[in-house]
C-alpha cells in the first residue's frame, strides 16, 4: 500500500522572526523567517502542495492511491510571531494549524523550557516575557483567517506521558473549554514535547480527538494519528 501512496508530510515549528531578539526568543526553538519561507518554497519547488490539516486527514483516511505530494504547516504554543505570518499565508494560500497551549492566553506564565532557558525565577519577569511571546485571549479571538485553524497543545504545557490519566484528562478538558468557541477550532491535539502513552491516546480517541505526534514520520494511511516532523 505504501508503495502506491505518496506520503503526506506534516511539519511543525515554534518561534520565527526576521531578526533574533535574545531577550525574547529561545534560541533552540527559533528559526529565521527567511529560512522558514525558504524551506516552504523548496518543498513547493519539489512538487508539494500545502493543504490544511483537516484536508490532509481526509486524504490519510480515504486515499487508496495518492499520486500528488501534499504537505501541511503547523506550529506550537500559540506565539505572537506565528500570528504575524498570517498575511504571508493568505498571500501564498498556505494553510496553517496553530496548536495553542491555552494557559498562555492568560498572559501570566511561560512554558518550563522558556523559564529554564532564561533562568526566570521572578513572577513579574515571567509575566513581562509572557506578554511579549504569547498571544492573549483577545488576540487569538481576533484571528479570523481561512488559512488558519486552531488546535490544542494542552491547557498546561506539560509532559503528558508523566502525569496521571486523571490529570491528563483534566488538561484536555480545560484546553477544550478555552478554545472550542474559536471560529476555526479543530479537534486535534498535539502532544507537548511529543510525549504520550497508550493511555493518553485512548483518552483522546474516546473524546473523538485526533492525537498528533512529533516523531519524524510521514503519513500514509494511518487513521489513528497524525505524524509530524520538524521543519
Amino acid at each position: 500500500m505504501k508503495m502506491r501512496l505518496q506520503p503526506i508530510r506534516v511539519f511543525c515549528f515554534h518561534q520565527t522572526s526576521e531578526q533574533y531578539d535574545p531577550a525574547v526568543y529561545c534560541k533552540p526553538d527559533w528559526m529565521p523567517l527567511s529560512e522558514l519561507k525558504g524551506k516552504v518554497q523548496s518543498l513547493q519547488n519539489d512538487g508539494y502542495t500545502f493543504i490544511s490539516l483537516q484536508e490532509a486527514y481526509k486524504h490519510i483516511r480515504k486515499d487508496k492511491v495518492r499520486k500528488k505530494k501534499y504537505a501541511v504547516l503547523t506550529c506550537d504554543d500559540g506565539l505572537k510571531c506565528q500570528a504575524a505570518l498570517i498575511p504571508w499565508l493568505e498571500e501564498e494560500k498556505i494553510p496553517m494549524t496553530m496548536f495553542v497551549s491555552a494557559k498562555y492566553l492568560e498572559g501570566k506564565s511561560c512554558g518550563q523550557q522558556i523559564l529554564n532557558y532564561f533562568k526566570i525565577a521572578d513572577d513579574e519577569q515571567e509575566r513581562k516575557l509572557a506578554e511579549q511571546l504569547y498571544l492573549n485571549s483577545e488576540e487569538l479571538s481576533a484571528i479570523d483567517s481561512m488559512m488558519v485553524t486552531i488546535g490544542m497543545h494542552g491547557y498546561e504545557h506539560v509532559d503528558d506521558a508523566s502525569v496521571s490519566c486523571e490529570a491528563f484528562h483534566e488538561n484536555v478538558e480545560n484546553s477544550i473549554k478555552a478554545l472550542r468557541n474559536h471560529k476555526h477550532f479543530i479537534s486535534f491535539y498535539a502532544y507537548p514535547y511529543g510525549k504520550h502513552t497508550e493511555q493518553t491516546d485512548n483518552i483522546l480517541k474516546d473524546s473523538h480527538i485526533m492525537p498528533v505526534y512529533v516523531d519524524g514520520l510521514k503519513n500514509y494511511n494511518d487513521i489513528l494519528s497524525i505524524h509530524r516532523e520538524i521543519l
